[in-house]
């Protein structure tokens, strides 16, 4: 087992079956004129391994994190419903992130 700094790394671990990292971000998305605060989530190739993500999926979708032209998102059965986009929607979904480390500018609240 490869230790780094005198540890081993959780993922190394023989009870660890499936090991896979992912990360959270507060954002604006913006649909049409509508718009939602969310957190992304954003997962690694083998997320399916860990979950049961395409049991839960609503429709006849499949769980895709991408092709070799662009990468996707899976929207929450609320976000659906507040954004207004439906099940099969064909125009492109904004996302919004603040600049890390920045100061919101209370008089102009929305210029990221």
């Amino acid at each position: 087992m490869h230790k780094m700094n005198g540890f081993v790394p959780f993922c190394a671990l023989p009870e660890v079956e499936v090991f896979t990292e992912t990360l959270e971000e507060n954002a604006m998305v913006q649909y049409k004129d509508r718009q939602a605060m969310v957190v992304l989530k954003g997962v690694e190739d083998n997320f399916e391994e860990l979950t049961a993500i395409d049991s839960i999926l609503y429709g006849a979708g499949e769980f895709v994190l991408h092709d070799s032209i662009v990468n996707y998102g899976v929207m929450g059965v609320e976000l659906v419903a507040t954004l207004g986009t439906g099940l099969e929607f064909v125009d492109p979904l904004q996302v919004y992130l603040p600049k890390r480390n920045a100061k919101v500018n209370m008089a102009n609240p929305g210029a990221f």
